[in-house]
């Protein structure tokens, strides 16, 4: 897949998945605390 290992790309993405979630739940709370 033009040189990218699947695999550690799909862990890739999943180990950020925890991190960009709690950062989108933050800006959506009310007053931005």
């Amino acid at each position: 897949m033009n040189g990218i290992n699947p695999e550690a790309y799909l862990w890739y993405v999943l180990s950020w998945l925890p991190v960009w979630f709690t950062n989108r739940v933050n800006e959506l709370l009310p007053g931005n605390v």
